[in-house]
């Protein structure tokens, strides 16, 4: 090998027999929900489960499913051109990210964004700084679509009571939030500079761990602000395929919830039902330090059910716990059937495959 060449990515070895084990754990959670969510005002345990339609609770799941794998290519796309000659195929990056939507389904915080990170960027040899943008690029594209969805939404909304009014007023503040990180994803200057006017100078007059402490969140942030600048550099190219994935993510996701509200004998109307899932999404990324968002997503949801599609409190409840159902099943069935069929696309390591040696015959 050349002594100056860049070492070769180290192997690591695939996720399968992690998924394996938390694919069936998630299976275990998501029948366990359905039971607990049995419990009706009678008592009797089991009479959500057989109220359930399961053609459209499969329909559901399987729509889940295809949201995670359409975030592989999503990610793929914001990727530097260098590092996209390398990182793994857009099949392969959507099989990973079903483990990482399940890490973050069961661990607090972005847990699967920073395990796919660190993965790639051991297994794959790309730098860390390019798959953090990147990452944090897509996420925040995401959030964007969301939010441009809640404000064509809003003029629409009913506002028929106290609680359909408020939720208004939270949805327009959580787009408008949503739409002022797409902003600075684009322009990314402003958060460095106000990173290093607030964290940074407070870091260099306090002493100790505190001091060193903000010291290193501002290197963060300005590091952070440097891999955004280079993303945005592809232009508005980017801006587009990143939200074209984005939005069918969002159609997929906004499919299951249908299907879910179907199963469960709830069918939404078309505004309603985009009302839910819009103020859902945008109050559990609110909350992402909770596991899966919960508590924003749940209590957004079941709110939005009661103040925008009319559902009862018992009715909003019911539809959640299918829905918390419906994503376990999608994860745990989807990290079982790629860990099992497919365990190559849960395997990081990739660069160039070596080739075989060669005996040089001269005569």
């Amino acid at each position: 090998m050349d002594p100056t060449s860049p070492p070769p990515p180290r192997p690591l070895r695939p996720l399968a027999r992690i998924l394996l084990v938390l694919g069936p754990c998630l299976l275990a959670l998501g029948i366990l929900a359905g039971v607990l969510g049995g419990l009706g005002p009678d008592g009797r345990a089991g009479g959500l489960l057989t109220r359930l339609s399961w053609a459209p609770l499969l329909g559901s799941v399987l729509a889940w499913i295809l949201a995670s794998l359409l975030a592989g290519p999503r990610l793929r796309a914001a990727l530097p051109a260098a590092e996209r000659e390398r990182a793994p195929s857009s099949l392969r990056l959507g099989g990973l990210m079903i483990g990482v939507h399940a890490l973050n389904l069961a661990l607090p915080g972005p847990a699967g964004d920073l395990a796919l990170i660190g993965l790639l960027a051991r297994g794959g040899g790309l730098p860390p700084r390019s798959l953090i943008a990147a990452t944090t690029w897509t996420r925040v594209w995401g959030l964007a679509t969301i939010a441009l969805g809640g404000l064509v939404l809003l003029p629409l909304a009913p506002r028929h009571g106290l609680l359909s009014a408020a939720l208004v007023a939270v949805l327009g503040l959580l787009a408008l939030g949503g739409a002022g990180l797409a902003l600075l994803a684009l322009a990314p200057g402003p958060l460095s500079r106000l990173s290093a006017a607030s964290l940074g100078a407070w870091g260099g007059r306090l002493p100790g761990p505190i001091g060193g402490l903000l010291r290193a969140v501002d290197r963060g942030v300005a590091g952070l602000s440097r891999g955004l600048a280079e993303v945005a550099r592809a232009g508005p190219r980017l801006v587009v395929t990143t939200l074209a994935w984005s939005a069918l993510i969002q159609l997929s996701l906004l499919t299951s919830l249908g299907l879910a509200a179907a199963a469960l004998g709830q069918a939404l109307a078309p505004l309603a039902l985009a009302l839910c899932h819009v103020t859902a999404e945008l109050a559990s990324v609110a909350v992402a330090v909770a596991p899966a968002g919960v508590g924003g997503f749940d209590g957004a949801l079941a709110a939005a059910l009661v103040g925008f599609a009319d559902r009862s409190p018992w009715e909003a409840a019911a539809l959640v716990l299918v829905v918390r159902l419906v994503q376990a099943l999608a994860l745990g069935a989807g990290t079982v059937a790629v860990a099992a069929l497919a365990p190559g696309l849960l395997d990081a390591s990739v660069g160039p495959r070596p080739t075989p040696p060669t005996d040089n015959i001269s005569g």
